[in-house]
């Protein structure tokens, strides 16, 4: 499969870095434990995982990767970590038992609770995982599915039991009625719920696009709530049964990645348009257990797993199916865009790359003697590949179109990458 890298956009110019991949590892009923959970980076240029973190832990919930941030935040059964993406060190870890989702809106983490006593809502700051405040469980009773701050307001999506179901065998579900949250974000303090009743039957996520809320739910329904207005509306994605993988923001809005009831084929919506991508099977007599869509590239990634003796990462570029193992149990996966700018700024301590732009020659500096240099245009095709064997060497670039390139350095201490301008 071709090595991609990002496309640019008038209104942003985004890459994508790599795929997190969690994994929850076997679960054991027991200790002693053999097998832990653990953390890796699927690297679209290099199309190597490597495994970065283990934690001592049996389960995975949440990946959260804030848009072009280069830091990410696991949620793993009594923990919430943060990771520097670029490093991919742990940067701070909290404790949060049986946490069920983490989410970002702007400087903060809002966490939810699965099940247990004690709080079900506590929010983070973003930075450090100090905690801002929690939500007593006399406000918010259930499991909280994310939160967006409009103004000074945070609104957090949950569901709580509804009447006996209208098909035998009549039980009474506790993701019957879909509820809105109120947080006053100045006095901490819970203000109000909001009913979305059984439209928001099952909900999974909430995402803020231009102050407006949508909430996805697994019943098929997005449902938009204006805090202007307090104006509801419902979208029908599906009524034959999907369930939401994930929900994230992109570049102009933000898309949601379904999969159908028998957990085998994959497609998206993107919110601002309504458009609905032509599902597909990406692997044949499997379930997957996590996807997401690269908004990017236009890659779809999907994990499966029989949660006792593989994981397996599949990729799909619209044409052909890629796919390479991963841990036991990946339960959850997201993409880590960046600009590419960001990217020399960060490293210039680790490579040079001068004169920059450059016409013919420039000169390379690194760490390392041993190593190789890859060249990459602005759509992702590779150009050259090259190992180098000094610290300081030359790179030919009079044969490029004037442009913009990227410089991928891999050595066995580093991997970094430097956007190049060729005049």
């Amino acid at each position: 499969m071709a090595a991609m890298f990002a496309v640019s956009h008038a209104q942003a110019q985004l890459m994508t870095k790599e795929v997190i991949v969690a994994n929850g590892g076997i679960f054991e009923f027991s200790p002693p434990s053999s097998d832990y959970a653990t953390i890796g980076a699927y690297n679209l240029t290099t199309q190597v995982y490597t495994t970065f973190d283990t934690i001592k832990v049996e389960s995975i919930s949440d990946v959260e990767i804030p848009l072009g941030s280069g830091v990410a935040f696991v949620g793993a059964s009594d923990s919430i970590i943060r990771y520097d993406l670029f490093s991919h060190q742990r940067t701070h870890a909290v404790q949060f038992n049986s946490v069920k989702s983490v989410s970002t809106s702007g400087d903060y983490i809002i966490a939810g609770k699965n099940f247990g006593t004690g709080d079900y809502l506590t929010v983070y700051n973003e930075a450090d995982l100090t905690v801002e405040f929690s939500i007593t469980d006399a406000d918010i009773v259930q499991t909280v599915y994310g939160g967006e701050v409009i103004g000074d307001s945070l609104y957090v999506v949950y569901n709580q039991k509804g009447v006996v179901d209208q098909f035998p065998p009549y039980f009474v579900f506790n993701d019957t009625l879909g509820k809105i949250g109120v947080i006053d974000m100045v006095n901490q303090s819970f203000v109000r719920e909001i009913n979305l009743d059984t439209a928001a039957t099952d909900i999974r996520a909430i995402r803020q696009i231009n102050n407006k809320l949508y909430i996805a739910c697994n019943n098929g329904n997005l449902i938009e709530y204006d805090p202007s207005t307090a104006q509801t509306s419902k979208t029908v994605i599906d009524n034959m049964g999907i369930t939401v993988l994930t929900f994230e923001n992109t570049e102009t809005g933000a898309e949601i990645t379904y999969k159908n009831g028998l957990g085998v084929d994959l497609f998206n919506y993107k919110v601002e348009s309504s458009i609905i991508s032509s599902p597909f099977s990406i692997v044949a007599n499997s379930t997957i257990a996590a996807g997401t869509h690269d908004f990017v590239n236009d890659v779809y990634f999907t994990t499966t797993t029989d949660y006792s003796s593989y994981g397996e990462l599949f990729i799909y570029d619209g044409s052909s199916i890629d796919s390479l193992p991963v841990q036991i149990s990946p339960e959850a996966i997201a993409i880590s865009y960046i600009n590419p700018s960001s990217i020399s700024e960060l490293i210039t301590d680790e490579v040079r790359i001068y004169p920059n732009p450059a016409s013919n020659l420039v000169t390379v500096r690194t760490n390392s003697r041993n190593g190789s240099i890859q060249v990459f245009d602005i759509s992702g095709k590779q150009l050259s590949n090259e190992n180098y064997t000094s610290d300081n060497f030359q790179l030919n670039i009079s044969n490029y179109s004037a442009g913009t390139y990227y410089i991928v350095i891999t050595s066995s201490s580093l991997r970094q990458t430097t956007k190049l301008i060729k005049l």
